[in-house]
């Protein structure tokens, strides 16, 4: 059917036509090159393939155990998806400071086999992260006087505005940096005086 012909083609754009097996690339200007055939050749597979296990996987999650465990799972869901290129960039960074031991050729036997490695070790990483932020995140601050409020939004638009600009940086200039740690704190301090740890600063 249609995810079929999807994947033959998405094999032949990057086997014979020279799209990037990530589905996004780099241009040579340094910015990202999105294929948009790949990509759309990418969602028609992915779609064919959960429409193909709907109902075993529906009739799977029947049971009250296992949904109630992903429920759970998908209340942290957006806090994940948020802090795990955080997590990536710090082991990737932490490696990176040891030397290229670590390093393989990319889609190489031994890259394969140490995806389920990289896998396991991030999302160890990202676990607690995500049990630690998760409630700041989920946290209703407190009423606080109109005057208190603007400044506490100002004070987050500023943060987040810095805090973009260091990840620009960080980007554009390696894994760690001194932008970076300041960006982080500048938010942090932001976040505290708008009140996302308890009390807001006075």
């Amino acid at each position: 059917g249609m995810p079929t012909a999807a994947l033959a083609a998405l094999v032949i754009g990057v086997g014979w036509l020279g799209y990037p097996a990530t589905v996004i690339g780099i241009a040579e200007a340094g910015g990202p090159d999105v294929p948009v055939v790949s990509l759309a050749l990418l969602g028609c597979v992915q779609a064919g393939i959960a429409l193909a296990v709907r109902r075993p996987v529906t009739a799977w999650l029947q049971r009250p155990g296992l949904w109630a465990a992903i429920v759970r799972v998908n209340t942290v869901a957006m806090t994940m998806y948020l802090w795990h290129v955080t997590v990536l960039v710090l082991v990737v960074g932490g490696l990176a400071l040891t030397g290229a031991w670590w390093s393989v050729a990319p889609l190489s036997t031994a890259w394969w086999l140490t995806r389920p490695l990289w896998l396991a070790a991030l999302l160890m990483l990202l676990v607690p992260v995500a049990v630690v932020m998760a409630p700041i995140e989920h946290r209703v601050p407190p009423a606080r006087p109109r005057a208190a409020g603007s400044i506490a939004t100002a004070a987050m638009v500023a943060a987040t505005g810095a805090a973009s600009g260091a990840i620009a940086l960080l980007v554009g200039g390696g894994v760690l940096g001194l932008s970076g740690i300041a960006g982080a704190a500048t938010l942090t301090a932001a976040a505290r005086h708008a009140g996302a740890f308890g009390t807001p600063a006075r």
